[in-house]
């Protein structure tokens, strides 16, 4: 389990609190990733982020507060690479799909690409996590995953 944060360095330009505020909201999504909703506090957060609790209320008032800025900075990401993908598709059908993947259910991810749903929900919830060659298959529908799609629904395409 990962208890330290991810969050690079303070940049010079990038004022603290701004880098408190990012590193909080970058420990809470990988809070939420390994322990759920439930298993996520704000006294936790603050013990990954090696601050107060009171800090993390001051920036964000309370789990509520926490919970939107993370979900904010989880949309702006989606839209990015949404955003980034986009700019590499000339064909409106592929710029569709690029859309549509980005946004799967964890259903829809389940089905495309043969992953049982249970497994896929286990990992989520931190009660199992991939092994090696399953984490190589899942770093290849990340870099490609239109053409992991195709191989495996060949009638799809």
């Amino acid at each position: 389990m990962n208890t330290q944060s991810t969050v690079p360095p303070e940049t010079p330009l990038e004022p603290p609190e701004e880098f408190r505020r990012r590193q909080l909201i970058e420990v809470t999504i990988d809070s939420l990733a390994e322990l759920g909703y439930v298993g996520t506090t704000l006294a936790q957060i603050a013990g990954r982020a090696g601050v107060s609790p009171g800090l993390v209320a001051h920036y964000f008032g309370d789990k509520d507060g926490l919970l939107d800025a993370a979900f904010r900075s989880l949309a702006r990401r989606v839209g990015d690479h949404v955003r980034a993908r986009l700019r590499q598709i000339s064909t409106p059908r592929a710029r569709i799909q690029a859309v549509i993947d980005a946004n799967l259910s964890q259903e829809e991810f389940a089905e495309r690409y043969h992953i049982p749903l249970g497994t896929l929900r286990d990992w989520e919830q931190g009660r199992a996590e991939p092994d090696q060659p399953t984490r190589a298959y899942l770093t290849v529908i990340a870099r490609d995953p239109d053409h992991v799609n195709r191989t495996l629904n060949p009638k799809a395409s």
